[in-house]
């Protein structure tokens, strides 16, 4: 059966780094899959339990023009693999950091006896999920990282 493990995500300056391991069984070896990775907003210390859906999605491969160039760059939202026992994911995408930043809210905190705004603090977390080269809309494994804390604006 097919596992991601050992999810890391890295924020970097103008983009995020996601690395993982991918694992497949004897039958899967040499079958065609796909991966997506997404960046998700985690809100659970705050009380907040409800997800709205990814902050980011990873592109893949260089980016490819709308018919006659008349349009935005179209990238692959999925990247194919080639099952091997195990196939590791080391994955680099360029963003607007602001795109993660999840919680824009500030709050006061009391420095030298003065009070300061200070932005919140953005928590977040990337999910690498595997799909079959067939339907990439129902994922057969997913592996998560820890979560991410930063000011991201």
């Amino acid at each position: 059966m097919a596992q991601v493990k050992n999810v890391r995500l890295e924020v970097l300056n103008n983009k995020v780094r996601v690395t993982g391991r991918l694992e497949f069984g004897q039958v899967e070896v040499g079958q065609q899959y796909a991966i997506k990775i997404f960046i998700f907003a985690d809100d659970t210390g705050e009380g907040n339990t409800l997800s709205l859906g990814p902050l980011y999605t990873f592109k893949f491969g260089e980016p490819q023009f709308a018919p006659a160039g008349s349009g935005p760059q179209l990238f692959s939202l999925s990247k194919s693999i080639t099952a091997a026992p195990t196939v590791g994911v080391d994955e680099t995408d360029r963003l607007d950091l602001s795109k993660l930043n999840e919680d824009p809210g500030k709050h006061l905190e009391h420095v030298g006896g003065v009070t300061v705004p200070v932005q919140d603090q953005d928590e977040v977390y990337a999910a690498i999920k595997l799909f079959k080269s067939t339907d990439l809309h129902t994922a057969i494994a997913t592996g998560k990282s820890e979560i991410v804390s930063g000011v991201f604006v």
